[in-house]
């Protein structure tokens, strides 16, 4: 198995051969390559050994992607790099591979006298350093959207909302299909937003899901506030998303700022939160139900029904 572009250690039992009786002159030999107009092979380093070194397995698991090799075999000295996984959708991001919980690094040289399992571990994190999906524009009124560096919470870019006139709606336009990927997870209690703006107002909200189109029903509103020239992390909770999933023809989670002339509205860092990152401590068997908002930095959850075991 020799990869282009790649040194490969092979080796020949001396004792396979009598070498006393041998009718050529040589061991191994070039295969013959048709397909290949300027193909070659360097040779170097050739050497006795007293025993060939064992060889490890790399096995890949993928947690709902795919991968090219399901392994890779490696011995101790050897160079390598891990494969690059398939992701199992078009909003899970590569966050890397992992080894009982710890990140294995994607490149090295290989030292474990042992064979490995590494784990793919996905986010539904968005933080718009490779562009802006068309999962997360839809419908925009008088409103450009674009990549920007100007500001950002997470990484080095951000997703620009700028409206073109006094009546647009700077607004974002998430997917039902992201949605669905995001609150899958049980342990899941909101989608967090990092918003941020260069003109103050209040009225920053969200229309619950709906078909896309603005006068597109079901409609539901929710203010959620905005600060000029500071991050502000708004949550869209899991009984919001689940009262709004139960109804037809709903596409599309639209946060937006309504009629505010010359707005730059940045929106960075989509993620899913649990219950645990945002303070919330449930003994074993407790739920809970409502909305999640942010206030001055802090975490508010107003519950609605459905409380049992609340410690803290």
């Amino acid at each position: 198995d020799i990869k282009a572009g790649e040194w490969t250690t092979l080796y020949c039992p001396i004792n396979y051969y009598d070498l006393t009786n041998m009718t050529r002159s040589y061991i191994f030999r070039m295969p013959a390559c048709a397909d290949y107009d300027d193909f070659f092979v360097c040779v170097d380093n050739i050497r006795f050994v007293d025993e060939k070194p064992t060889e490890y397995t790399i096995t890949y698991d993928a947690n709902g992607g795919s991968v090219e090799n399901a392994t890779t075999k490696l011995m101790v000295g050897d160079t390598y790099a891990l494969e690059a996984p398939i992701a199992p959708d078009s909003f899970a991001n590569f966050v890397g591979w992992y080894l009982d919980g710890e990140e294995f690094p994607m490149a090295g040289t290989w030292m474990l006298e042992e064979d490995i399992t590494l784990t793919a571990e996905w986010t539904y994190a968005q933080s718009f350093e490779n562009g802006i999906p068309t999962d997360f524009t839809g419908t925009l009124r008088n409103t450009t959207v674009s990549q920007s560096n100007a500001q950002a919470s997470d990484g080095s870019y951000s997703m620009l909302l700028h409206t073109t006139s006094s009546n647009g709606y700077g607004y974002t336009c998430i997917s039902k299909d992201y949605l669905d990927k995001v609150f899958a997870a049980s342990n899941v209690v909101a989608l967090a937003i990092d918003v941020y703006s260069n003109v103050t107002f209040s009225d920053f909200a969200y229309r619950g899901l709906r078909a896309s189109g603005e006068n597109n029903i079901p409609y539901a509103s929710k203010t959620v506030g905005a600060t000029k020239d500071a991050w502000v992390t708004v949550y869209y909770g899991r009984k919001a998303y689940e009262d709004s999933a139960k109804l037809t023809g709903t596409n599309y989670l639209f946060y937006y700022a309504p009629d505010v002339a010359g707005l730059d509205l940045y929106i960075d860092n989509m993620r899913p939160v649990t219950a645990d990152e945002l303070g919330i401590d449930f003994a074993e068997g407790g739920e809970v139900s409502g909305e999640i908002y942010s206030l001055n930095g802090e975490t508010l959850v107003t519950i609605s029904g459905g409380v049992s075991n609340l410690t803290t």
